[in-house]
């Protein structure tokens, strides 16, 4: 019987399932944890059944490790699209988000749940989500870019107050070329790079022109 290692995102517990399976219960927390399917098991079945002779105990893989970490990111990533299609379509004040800091709302709490999304791509630190970094910093350049906007149209009405007491223009429009570098940086293609460096000369300009009409 094949079996993967996978980890309880509750509690961080290492378990072995077997493929096929739709979910198992976690060992050490007792949280169902649902597994993925058939043909997403397929890379991490040789990684995750090594031998148990000699007292050798099976550990999570490599493979596993990247799987689950992409698995996390598009779960997270997911989120920050969703949340910035409401705050577009339903406006800054429908949009919430709760952390240790407290309860964020408009394009603060955007900005966090992209945010939660990049964390994911840093603490992994891999190359196989390189891809995944360059849609991301993009979503994330351009959201700035918007939410300068509404900033100083006063549209965010919370965020409006922050430009002068906690320097919110200036934040943006580093978090604007930030995003637009890495998403440069990380594009393989040299024509997607060009393209990407004159959206980014735009963007810097559309951005000074909405400084100007506040």
């Amino acid at each position: 019987m094949a079996l993967i290692t996978i980890i309880c995102q509750s509690c961080g517990g290492s378990l072995r399932a077997a493929v096929g399976s739709s979910y198992c219960i976690c060992e050490y927390c007792g949280t169902q944890v649902m597994l993925p399917s058939v043909e997403k098991s397929a890379p991490l079945i040789q990684a995750a059944n090594h031998s148990i002779e000699g007292g050798t105990q099976p550990t999570q893989s490599e493979e596993s490790a990247k799987y689950y970490a992409r698995e996390e990111f598009q779960r997270k990533f997911a989120t920050a699209k969703e949340m910035e299609k409401q705050y577009r379509t339903l406006g800054p004040d429908s949009v919430q988000h709760s952390n240790s800091n407290g309860k964020l709302t408009g394009g603060y709490a955007v900005a966090t749940y992209f945010s939660d999304a990049k964390k994911v791509i840093d603490e992994a630190d891999t190359a196989a989500l390189s891809s995944d970094r360059v849609e991301l910093s993009l979503c994330m350049a351009r959201f700035c870019c918007l939410w300068q906007t509404d900033v100083f149209q006063k549209k965010d009405k919370v965020a409006a107050k922050g430009i002068v007491k906690y320097g919110l223009e200036k934040i943006l429009m580093n978090h604007i070329i930030q995003n637009y570098d890495d998403a440069i940086k990380y594009t393989e293609s040299d024509s997607d790079k060009a393209m990407l460096a004159k959206e980014k000369e735009e963007a810097l300009i559309q951005a000074k022109q909405a400084k100007k009409k506040k």
